[in-house]
């Protein structure tokens, strides 16, 4: 406790630091009623992401803490052999915080001191949320996998497994599991250790804890997919309208990892009956969802066209999202998913 308020307080000191420049640029609205003031949510995540640059300062031992501005979540990495993630819902903070709160301090006080006094609060909230979200990591002596010994038997690691896609040309293969579902993509398997609305934690599952367990891969890797698709069900959106031409979106809901249900069985068999085809071409550019379309009545241009969009968009709005540059077709008949040669 001693260390996360450390960890707090020196943080509100960095942000307070390096704000002083962001102070004619926030969008602060002081009301009539001299209630709480409210920031805009630009300016809100601007300050969350000079709270990650502070934190990550202190505690070099965190691999990487960034913002994303657009799904508004700040991703947190230990440098742990299990590479740790943790997820801080910005969202979710934003809008239980800037609802109308009142002010415990003199309604005669100036504008200047209510935004100083604002600027204070919300840096301390911010920062408070981080060292909550970090807990799963502190509570780990240097870092290390003791939170994770309880699922080192695979009958209580089971239930817990979750599949991730990943990008089987960047993926270390030789440290942590994974399934190649098609060339250069796949997925691979993680421990959900701990999940709520507002963060969550978990840990990519090593080659030597999948030895351990005493079951084959594909048994492993199959368990995580099942859970995922229970937890996280395959939703299929005709995206006809909205694109411009005929396709269907793949995702899984809520999930951050919405590609992942094209990997589920019959997922894709289903997409290509309801746009009565029996091939597909398949865009996996990001990790959220994938988009498919008929092959019949287009050419190279537009698919191309199509993929280098959705990759720019990626590049430019949620590059920790991306995951392929490939273009895949899918044949029903087969049920196969394989690179598209141009």
């Amino acid at each position: 406790r001693k260390h996360r308020n450390l960890i707090r307080r020196e943080s509100v000191m960095q942000m307070q630091n390096n704000m002083n420049e962001m102070n004619d640029e926030m969008e602060i609205t002081l009301n009539e009623s001299y209630t709480f003031p409210v920031i805009s949510k630009e300016s809100f995540m601007r300050l969350a992401d000079i709270a990650a640059s502070a934190i990550k300062t202190l505690v070099p031992k965190f691999k990487e803490i960034k913002t994303d501005f657009n799904e508004g979540i700040m991703l947190i990495v230990a440098n742990t052999s299990n590479v740790m993630t943790a997820k801080a819902d910005l969202n979710g903070l934003y809008d239980k915080f800037c609802r109308v709160e009142e002010l415990s301090a003199n309604t005669q006080m100036s504008s200047e001191k209510r935004l100083e006094y604002q600027i204070n609060k919300i840096s301390s909230m911010i920062a408070g949320l981080l060292s909550k979200t970090l807990s799963g990591f502190q509570s780990m002596k240097d870092y290390n996998t003791s939170e994770l010994d309880q699922y080192l038997d695979y009958e209580n690691a089971r239930e817990r497994l979750i599949a991730v896609p990943v990008n089987m040309d960047d993926f270390d293969k030789t440290k942590f599991v994974c399934k190649e579902v098609a060339p250069g993509i796949g997925y691979t398997a993680k421990i959900l250790i701990s999940d709520n609305k507002t963060d969550s934690v978990t840990a990519l599952v090593t080659n030597e804890m999948a030895k351990d367990y005493g079951v084959s891969l594909e048994e492993l890797m199959s368990a995580a997919l099942t859970n995922t698709m229970v937890m996280f069900p395959a939703v299929k959106e005709n995206v006809t309208e909205k694109m411009g031409f005929r396709g269907y979106a793949i995702n899984a809901g809520s999930y951050a990892n919405g590609a992942i249900a094209t990997f589920y069985p019959g997922v894709l068999k289903t997409v290509a009956e309801q746009l009565e085809t029996e091939k597909m071409v398949v865009f996996l550019s990001n990790k959220l969802e994938a988009l498919c379309i008929p092959v019949a009545g287009v050419d190279d241009t537009l698919v191309l066209g199509i993929m280098s969009t959705l990759l720019n968009s990626v590049k430019k709005y949620a590059p920790h999202t991306f995951f392929s540059n490939r273009i895949y077709s899918y044949d029903s008949s087969v049920d196969r998913l394989e690179p598209m040669v141009f």
